[in-house]
């Protein structure tokens, strides 16, 4: 029968590395393999998994394994410990258990095997995933507490230094700090001077420069950034935000914000917490307090919303199509002589972009050739119905909060602190607001009675019928996930519709 090696590189395992120990899984592989040829077992494949990743999802080997256990294809897995196989939430260990369990395959350890199919082996094996779960939550809000620790005593604890400085270890004592980097320095000194007061061209002549500009003129000199990648408008805006470079160390100021979304938990770092942890840093600021206030000052003054207020969505394709190069989203760049076009926002990027017209008749081909027979309601996606909806909502929410105001009048009557002419006023006043909420709620209603609701439509035909770029944007976002567009060659308004690559991910719904 066949038998299997799984072995997983955990955290501790990782610092373990760093201070001079052996490599885990080279020493976990040979005891695993010698303990096989003592028990006389087997063995056809090996698993190595260097993610230490909390959830099975972020874990793409034991994903496989757990794969091919379902499947019956290995009578036995070899683990050093069972904190190996799971050390996830409720619902992973769930998994965990039943995939061994309803495949009959066997866990074994150095220390016991794990007979799934036995009672008292289920009972001990679920309680051991337990106790690992305790134990990595304990591990980690220890981990937790000891980095916020060090950034309050000055240290750095993140795992890539920002640009300008190099990480240090601090001698006779845990922790790092920074230390400026020369070169990287004084482009950090250049890069703040060019936001302020601008840089000559060729001609002399004094140009203002934005953050755009500033991240052509380092490519254009052939200066990459520190993942050695070439700067973006975004790259450049860090660095005059950060408060690094006056000698501050900040903590949690982007937090890991997880999420389900399809079941899968997701984490982002999109969120700016302006409450993070700032305090004196031990290493030497490149740039002073003065002039990162100006900076700070100007940015403010020249901050622009990404859509304004008064404006709505143009681009049908808005947050949909992302660029095969530099996996960022593409961008509606309007003309008035010419067709718009939806381009890489990445300065240098080798992404061709395309007529806007053109792309947006490519993915309608596609959901043409793919959906031609499915239907959809139209009121779902009738701004009419949706404005309605919200408005009944918050009238019904209104007239809660009335009668509770009303409710509220009457106790402060009976504890003397209203007279009985300020009742009568306030109880006149609200019965008002009661009544013309009510009258707007029965409105509201009768109009969804009466609607007798149209046929559901064809998702091309809804599409046409759209009345703005913004329903057809929220539309197409029901279908696709993302469409990722490559283009290297040709100009941007040729014509051609055949002269780039489209790669279509679906909303599980159409899938």
């Amino acid at each position: 029968m066949a038998y299997c090696i799984y072995l997983r590189k955990s955290r501790a395992d990782a610092e373990a590395e760093a201070k001079g120990q052996a490599e885990t899984l080279a020493r976990h592989k040979a005891i695993l393999l010698e303990f096989a040829k003592n028990k006389n077992i087997p063995i056809s494949a090996i698993y190595e998994e260097i993610t230490s990743g909390e959830t099975i999802s972020a874990r793409p080997v034991v994903k496989q394994l757990l794969s091919e256990v379902e499947k019956g294809i290995w009578q036995g897995v070899l683990v050093m410990e069972i904190e190996r196989l799971a050390r996830g939430d409720t619902i992973d260990q769930g998994v965990i258990a039943r995939t061994f369990q309803y495949s009959g395959t066997k866990i074994i350890t150095p220390q016991k095997t794990y007979d799934t199919n036995n009672i008292y082996d289920q009972e001990y094996f679920e309680f051991s995933l337990f106790m690992s779960r305790r134990e990595y939550q304990t591990i980690n809000r220890r981990l937790q507490q000891g980095r916020l620790a060090s950034v309050k005593e000055g240290k750095f604890v993140g795992s890539v230094p920002p640009y300008g400085y190099e990480k240090i270890r601090i001698a006779k004592e845990k922790g790092f700090f920074l230390s400026p980097v020369a070169q990287e320095a004084d482009i950090v000194k250049a890069i703040y001077h060019w936001y302020l007061y601008g840089y000559a061209d060729e001609t002399g002549k004094i140009l203002q420069a934005g953050t755009t500009l500033i991240a052509n003129r380092l490519n254009s000199m052939g200066i990459l950034s520190k993942t050695g990648k070439k700067w973006s408008a975004s790259s450049v805006r860090d660095i005059l935000k950060n408060p690094v470079y006056v000698g501050k160390i900040r903590w949690q100021y982007r937090p890991s914000i997880k999420k389900l979304e399809n079941g899968n938990i997701l984490s982002s770092r999109s969120y700016q917490n302006t409450s993070c942890t700032l305090v004196k840093g031990l290493h030497k600021p490149i740039i002073s307090q003065e002039v990162f206030q100006q900076v700070q000052n100007r940015m403010k003054s020249h901050h622009n919303a990404p859509i304004a207020k008064s404006h709505t969505i143009k681009n049908p394709l808005a947050g949909i199509v992302i660029c095969g190069v530099c996996q960022k989203h593409m961008v509606r760049r309007p003309y008035q002589t010419q067709q718009d076009l939806l381009v890489c926002p990445t300065s240098g990027c080798a992404t061709v972009g395309c007529c806007l017209s053109i792309l947006e008749k490519r993915i309608l081909d596609v959901v043409e050739y793919c959906f031609s027979n499915t239907f959809l309601p139209w009121e779902k996606f009738s701004p009419s119905f949706a404005e309605n909806t919200s408005l009944l909502t918050f009238q019904k929410q209104k007239l809660s909060q009335l009668l509770q105001q009303k409710n509220t009048i009457y106790t402060l009557l009976e504890q003397g602190v209203y007279s009985p002419e300020m009742f009568q006023q306030r109880l006149l006043e609200i019965e008002k607001q009661i009544a013309h909420c009510q009258s707007q709620i029965r409105l509201f209603c009768s109009v969804f009675e009466q609607k007798t609701p149209s046929p559901s439509k064809n998702i091309l035909a809804l599409y046409n019928q759209m009345p703005n770029a913004k329903g057809k944007n929220e539309l197409l976002k029901q279908i696709f996930s993302s469409i990722i567009y490559q283009r290297q060659s040709g100009g941007r308004w040729q014509k051609q519709k055949d002269n780039f690559k489209l790669s279509v991910y679906l909303n599980l719904p159409f899938c």
